[in-house]
């Protein structure tokens, strides 16, 4: 069988083993944690660029749920008992301009706020 000295350096190998996948798994955390941190500092900086330009996407997401309120409103009209196709069209059909409306509208409001 194996000497005291060859067990020895099996039970090493094998703590140098584990220390080995230790250190992998710790290599594969931090890959993850850089590559979310670089993502927040993305989104960040995106942020900070939206800024400058009045939060578009803000705008935009504000104006879509005005839109989508609209939409509730010619959805109602078109299945209440007496139906009001024509005014649910009209309904949608403002509300696209609406839409497109709202957000200039939010835009240029926080422009003028950041440059007050």
């Amino acid at each position: 069988m194996f000497t005291k000295e060859q067990k020895r350096l099996l039970n090493k190998l094998s703590q140098i083993d584990d220390i080995d996948e230790q250190i992998k798994s710790l290599f594969e955390r931090t890959n993850e944690n850089i590559q979310e941190v670089t993502e927040i500092e993305q989104d960040i900086s995106k942020i900070i660029k939206e800024k400058t330009k009045g939060f578009p996407w803000l705008a935009d997401t504000i104006a879509q749920y005005y839109e989508f309120r609209d939409s509730k409103i010619s959805e109602f009209l078109e299945h209440k008992l007496r139906p009001a196709i024509s005014s649910a069209d009209r309904v949608r059909e403002i509300a696209k301009e609406k839409r497109i409306l709202e957000k200039q509208f939010r835009i240029t409001r926080n422009l003028m706020r950041l440059t007050e």
